[in-house]
């Protein structure tokens, strides 16, 4: 049976790559597209993370497996949590290659905890794993794994400006545990199928983009001299890896690189709940307590605000020791927040991180106003004509080139848990956050550490005895990668994938795909329940230093 090594490089950009392979700092990469196909990797609607991880690794859009953000939609709620690889609703790659008596490997993927016992092989949980968390099955490999290379999931750290070098010692640091845990793996537990991801990439773009790109506004000939270097470095450490495991894996072994987005500059927030609240669409609760939260806003005094100048001033440590239980039901006493939101009133609601927008459907939503129907549709688009309207307030461009709607992105049995809009940024440079934030701004400055962002445009690369060489692939998404892995595998690819066999990269062009009919909705390995209280505040902590919350 043919051997498949799936590498996820989270934010790997073509953009950043051709760059350097041509300056020849980047030979794997180099030796894959020479050697191998390649071409870009349409992301998801949003190009987040969970989302698009899980596109890849089911073959199918968000409507099928259920995750469309970070944090997932709870039924007949307002509230939202973490997402992680329990709420998948449909069988993911290695349990496909496990249901057909073959070894399966997983390392380090985001959307894979809790983690799964599979019939032969293992699975080491990603980056939506609380901290203190069991992480492997087998259980025992965690221990292992921490005793070989002193294995850990995330950065011990977190950037803070003028903290570049330890930052970047960081990344590299552990994007060379992770190459040093997956040549262990591999050498003592070889598998037929393994998949094995490095964050490097996302890291370094998200905190030092503006030192990279020339055309970032934050951009300054003297930041770049000390420290435009970081990006490929963080590339490089890659390129090791991969040629590490490339040599490890065989030339019998085909090799696939992907990424789950691409990456570019990141500029201004859009304060999204502002907006909403600013045309009517949103409204608070009165009373004394509401009408002080409010004032208090207006004037900038919120959450965001604060922890942004505490961390300023390196003052953070003031909560080290409060629960993060506690200081979230402090920060929603003081400041505004959504439970101050008078849904009675309320039309539409932000949540997500690049510009989702839900309405409060009656039937749909717990106090949900707007009525399925005509009124559904005439608000939806009210909401969508005063959104192409929204200018830059410095340069007085238009900002959204388009609004997405559910039905046109989405389909399948989940399909309901989906924003209602999504929201396409000029040059994805404006990001949103679905906090309450920025006073009485709509669309203000970048507040945060984050200088690059997310971009649709992803990788793809394959490299071995079945792929023709040098061919360069057009039009490719990245549901198309689960059935050319399965593909690649000799194995039937499930009906339900809403992916192609991407057939033009192989030397001898297979015939129609073998296909198999499985249930929609077939994941024995969920768990709904993936998160205790404690687990999720300290996963919401994570995501929060990362720059995703």
């Amino acid at each position: 049976m043919p051997r498949v090594l799936l590498i996820g490089l989270d934010g790997a950009t073509f953009d950043v790559i051709r760059p350097l392979i041509a300056r020849g700092r980047l030979p794997a990469f180099a030796r894959l597209v020479a050697e191998g196909a390649s071409g870009e990797l349409k992301s998801t609607y949003p190009a987040i993370t969970p989302p698009a991880f899980a596109s890849m690794l089911t073959g199918c859009n968000p409507g099928k497996h259920g995750i469309y953000d970070f944090f997932s939609r709870l039924p007949n709620s307002y509230e939202f949590v973490p997402s992680s690889g329990g709420l998948i609703k449909i069988e993911s790659l290695h349990h496909i290659v496990a249901r057909h008596g073959l070894s399966a490997g997983v390392m380090n993927m985001p959307m894979t905890y809790p983690p799964a016992a599979l019939p032969s092989g293992y699975v080491v949980a990603g980056l939506e794993t609380p901290p203190r968390a069991a992480y492997t099955q087998p259980r025992e490999l965690q221990a292992e794994l921490e005793r070989q290379c002193g294995y850990r999931i995330e950065l011990d750290r977190w950037y803070r400006s003028g903290e570049e070098q330890a930052e970047i010692d960081a990344i590299l640091a552990l994007a060379d545990v992770h190459r040093q845990a997956a040549l262990h793996l591999m050498a003592s537990r070889p598998c037929d199928y393994m998949n094995v991801a490095f964050r490097a990439p996302d890291h370094a773009q998200h905190y030092f983009w503006r030192f990279y790109d020339a055309q970032h506004p934050a951009y300054t000939a003297a930041d770049a001299a000390r420290f435009g270097d970081y990006i490929p470095q963080a590339y490089e450490a890659c390129d090791r890896a991969i040629s590490d495991l490339m040599d490890a894996a065989g030339e019998d072994t085909t090799i696939v690189v992907t990424s789950d987005h691409g990456f570019g500059r990141e500029t201004k927030m859009v304060h999204l709940n502002n907006w909403l609240r600013r045309g009517g669409f949103m409204r608070f609760k009165g009373g004394v307590p509401g009408r002080l939260k409010l004032a208090a806003f207006e004037m900038g005094l919120t959450a965001d605000n604060v922890m942004n100048l505490l961390g300023r001033l390196h003052l953070e440590r003031l909560f080290t020791g409060v629960s993060r239980t506690t200081k979230a039901s402090i920060f929603s006493r003081v400041f505004l927040s959504y439970h101050d939101i008078d849904w009675s009133r309320t039309q539409a609601y932000a949540r997500g991180q690049i510009g989702q927008i839900f309405l409060n459907v009656r039937g749909r939503e717990p106090h949900g106003i707007v009525a399925q129907g005509a009124e559904y549709a005439a608000v939806r688009q009210r909401i969508i004509d005063e959104l192409m309207k929204l200018r830059d307030p410095d340069s007085g461009e238009l900002i959204v080139e388009r609004c997405h709607v559910r039905e046109d992105l989405y389909a399948g049995e989940y399909a309901d848990a989906a924003p209602d809009i999504v929201i396409d940024w000029k040059g994805m440079e404006y990001w949103s956050f679905d906090v309450l934030s920025g006073g009485r701004k709509i669309i203000g400055p970048n507040l945060s550490t984050r200088s690059g962002g997310h971009q649709m445009n992803g990788i793809f690369l394959a490299w071995g005895p079945a792929i023709a060489p040098g061919t360069r692939i057009d039009g490719a998404n990245i549901v198309d990668v689960a059935p050319t892995v399965l593909q690649l595998m000799q194995l039937p690819v499930p009906e339900r994938m809403d992916g192609r066999v991407l057939s033009e990269i192989f030397s001898d062009r297979p015939a129609e795909p073998l296909r198999e009919s499985v249930p929609a909705a077939t994941n024995a390995y969920a768990d709904d329940d993936a998160y205790s209280a404690e687990d999720e505040e300290a996963v919401k902590e994570r995501l929060r230093q990362l720059g995703y919350l």
